[in-house]
């Protein structure tokens, strides 16, 4: 069967294989539209008409009339009177009169269904979450642990831990569905949440059948800290900008407050009635710190805020929170990754709980094989106390040094501000011809990152090890007798290594501590991974390519687009295969040679 549209199917075949090379997702779309075009027989007078075939949608469709009236202009084809696809394929049979008097047919318009607002089924995940939310004051942030305090009294499903490993979706998996209905906004990392303004009014609309859906302001009572300027600046909705000016003295907090919108393109309006934002009535200034008034109209650009780094001036804001360690239980938490088997569960877990007596737990961690953390028997918050071990058999260590993770590893300890890290190295049976390579390695541990290494003749020494530790842990903290946490609402992944070395500054002799929550998503691996790190990844998996020649490469070229780029900008397959080996000249194991830079080419750029 012919296809009646020749020039339309060449056209989007074009695209397809333009596709495959730069928008690999979309071949699919685009092969649909191809064979749909190519098996259709019947001639269209012009692309839109192509609408009514599968597999084309408008946007295909505008693409091709795009095209067509350059088409038509480029061949001097006057496009209102030229009904046929190609001069070429004109029916000579048919007369201009008749040709002209056919119009094209008309496109049906897609109705829009109006939306359905969203309600919640009565004490479901959802329901628990908004009605938490709404307890706070408007616009305010809290984290994840303190939303699911808050919002468990008005669930009938759990939120679930981190040890019901057999749970696949709790309470919390409707979170994902409160932010895509755009009910709840999501910042910062670690996540912070807040009521949008439609999440606002679905609140009050509940609010007037429900009664736990009150405004109670119980914020203290979950540590959510609003008193300090940092948090503040910080947790505001990023939809508006807003400027205060007090009228009347410092001291005098009954006078008028003017509050100017300006929103994010900075346009000044006059009237509230312009905005898209809520003004609630303020009777009074009462209970609003100096510090909250910002005078002669200072506009604060909150987008600007979020990339702030810390310093003295609001650290001195900073509420550090303290926690009675007599109020505590250390527990001792266990990768899961060290527990392969049942033998190792006996071995490590049922040793350290039956004969030793200490409280651990397995699970998941994010740094480290073994951590230890102080549970607030009353709220049930968990601080991470400053003490890390990573296990290593030899064998490991030796394998760890060859591909870069031993590096990698200490470089993420380093990076978590733990102070006190310890290797426990167990006797095992290796490869005798690296012994000189493990004592560089333990050396170099010791001396330049400045952790702990100890020696165990088996996992059973380990284990006691693990279980000495744990009383030494108890011992250090009960002279202490306080711990300083830092809040979650004030720590940002890529502020919170600074922030750290602020607070060390300031006060070197107190350990600050944060939650085991914030922890987890700080030192994440994949949650903080840039384009770049991605791309270093992909070269590493190529063999020849070690970790600091991935790192030369992705200097030069940050992304892998603009490796890509370069590779088609050259004018032929040898000036292709020595790009690397030219651009990329490093120093000793850092150089690309010309086998590696052609192996690199025919992995990323092969020839068709």
């Amino acid at each position: 069967m012919d296809c009646g549209n020749p020039l339309f199917l060449q056209w989007i075949q074009e695209w397809m294989e333009e596709s495959t090379r730069r928008f690999p997702k979309s071949y699919q779309t685009w092969r649909k539209a191809y064979d749909s075009m190519k098996s259709c027989p019947i001639t269209f007078h012009r692309p839109s008409q192509a609408l009514a075939l599968k597999g084309i949608g408008p946007t295909i469709c505008a693409k091709l009339e795009k095209k067509w009236n350059a088409y038509c202009l480029e061949n001097n084809i006057p496009i209102s009177t030229h009904n046929e696809q190609n001069d070429s394929h004109v029916n000579a049979n048919k007369s201009s009169s008749e040709t002209s008097s056919e119009k094209p047919r008309s496109v049906k318009k897609p109705t829009t269904r109006k939306r359905k607002v969203y309600v919640p089924s009565y004490r479901s995940g959802a329901y628990s979450i908004l009605c938490a939310l709404y307890m706070l004051n408007k616009h305010e942030f809290a984290t994840k642990p303190q939303i699911v305090t808050m919002a468990q009294p008005y669930c009938d499903s759990s939120f679930g831990s981190a040890t019901d490993r057999n749970m696949r979706y709790t309470a919390w998996s409707a979170m994902k569905t409160l932010i895509t209905k755009n009910l709840v906004y999501q910042t910062g990392h670690p996540s912070k949440y807040c009521l949008t303004d439609d999440g606002e009014e679905v609140c009050i609309r509940l609010a007037k059948v429900d009664d736990s859906f009150q405004r109670k302001h119980t914020v203290s009572n979950f540590s959510v800290s609003k008193s300090d300027d940092h948090d503040s600046s910080l947790c505001q909705p990023p939809n508006f900008v807003t400027s205060i000016n007090k009228a009347g003295s410092s001291s005098d907090h009954g006078g008028e407050l003017h509050v100017t919108y300006c929103p994010v393109d900075h346009n000044e309006v006059s009237d509230g009635v312009e905005t898209d934002i809520d003004v609630d009535q303020v009777d009074s200034l009462t209970g609003i710190h100096d510090h909250h008034i910002i005078n002669n109209e200072q506009l604060i650009d909150l987008t600007e805020q979020e990339k702030k780094q810390p310093n003295e001036s609001n650290l001195s804001n900073l509420k550090i929170e303290t926690v009675l360690f007599s109020n505590c239980t250390v527990f001792l938490l266990i990768d899961t990754r060290e527990i392969r088997s049942p033998l190792d569960r006996n071995l490590i877990i049922d040793k350290l709980t039956n004969d030793f007596g200490v409280n651990c737990q397995v699970r998941s961690l994010e740094l480290g094989d073994a951590l230890w953390v102080a549970r607030d028997m009353e709220s049930g918050q968990e601080v991470v106390l400053d003490f890390v071990v990573e296990r290593k058999r030899y064998d490991d260590l030796v394998a760890s040094i060859k591909d870069g993770r031993f590096h990698e590893q200490k470089a993420r300890l380093k990076k978590s501000g733990i102070r006190s890290v310890t290797y426990i190295l167990e006797e095992s049976s290796y490869d005798e011809s690296f012994t000189e390579s493990i004592r560089t390695a333990v050396s170099n541990t010791q001396v330049d990152q400045l952790f702990h290494v100890r020696h165990t003749r088996s996992l059973e020494h380990s284990v006691s090890l693990l279980a000495e530790m744990t009383k030494q842990i108890n011992l250090f903290y009960e002279k202490r007798k306080t711990l300083a946490v830092i809040p979650d609402l004030s720590i940002e992944a890529k502020t919170y290594e600074s922030l750290r070395e602020q607070l060390l500054k300031i006060d070197p002799s107190t350990p600050y501590h944060i939650s085991y929550h914030a922890f987890s998503s700080v030192l994440s691996k994949s949650s903080t991974l840039t384009v770049g790190d991605i791309f270093i990844r992909m070269l590493m998996t190529i063999k020849g390519i070690s970790a600091s020649k991935a790192i030369e490469i992705q200097k030069k070229y940050p992304t892998f687009m603009h490796l890509f780029e370069a590779y088609e900008k050259s004018s032929s397959s040898q000036e292709r295969n020595l790009l690397l080996n030219k651009t990329c000249q490093g120093y000793g194991f850092q150089t690309i040679g010309p086998a590696l830079s052609a192996k690199v080419a025919s992995v990323f750029f092969p020839e068709s």
